[in-house]
């Protein structure tokens, strides 16, 4: 079974989530959930895994394409469970943050903390690192 596409008759714009949306100046109670979904097919899978750098065998592909198809059915299952009686919640239990108390406490000085450094991996008062963030054309 191939997961629900969008139709090309729905106006309304995708919410930050991207999977619903309701329209615009209608009431809460006359508001129905649209979802929005991209076909998911090897295309998709290798866009993914190259912005997450992510080597993927055609083997892997094939089955996380069938994994993520899954998974958007799912989702859509959801969409259709009808929560307009049912209140907002961000949980169902009390929020009790236990926190330390926030304290000054003294810490290594510059000369310590770059006694660490490995050899090569110092430059004057800083730490040398390779470069992380690829240069933009």
């Amino acid at each position: 079974m191939s997961p629900p596409r969008a139709s090309s008759s729905v106006r309304s714009r995708p919410s930050s989530s991207g999977f619903f949306s309701s329209r615009r100046g209608s009431s809460r109670a006359s508001r129905t959930p649209r979802l929005h979904f991209v076909a998911i097919d090897r295309s998709v899978v290798e866009k993914a895994a190259g912005l997450a750098r992510i080597a993927l065998t055609p083997e892997e592909v094939e089955r996380f394409t069938g994994q993520l198809s899954v998974v958007l059915q799912a989702v859509a299952r959801l969409a259709e469970v009808d929560t307009e009686k049912v209140s907002p919640t961000a949980s169902v239990l009390p929020v009790a943050n236990v926190m330390r108390e926030d304290e000054i406490r003294p810490g290594l000085s510059r000369d310590e903390a770059l006694a660490n450094a490995p050899k090569g991996g110092r430059d004057g008062e800083f730490f040398r690192v390779q470069q992380v963030l690829e240069e933009r054309p």
